[in-house]
């Protein structure tokens, strides 16, 4: 975090606590929500968004090799 002539930057200053943007609100392990900024698309910030693992089914799989 810098300080210059009474202005804070840096990341705690940019998404603090009056930051008026949408949170994450998954539940962290302590038990909290998390507090870090969503992503537009699905609400959920870049570490509980839960990334593709990939077709399950032999049908989805079929399709992903078929593309």
């Amino acid at each position: 975090m810098l300080t210059k002539e009474k202005m804070t930057t840096g990341i705690e200053c940019r998404f603090g606590p009056d930051w008026p943007g949408q949170r994450c609100g998954t539940r962290t392990r302590q038990g909290t929500a998390c507090q870090r900024p969503a992503n537009k698309k699905n609400g959920r910030c870049r570490l509980h968004g839960g990334a593709s693992t990939g077709a399950k089914t032999e049908g989805g799989r079929a399709r992903i090799s078929a593309a």
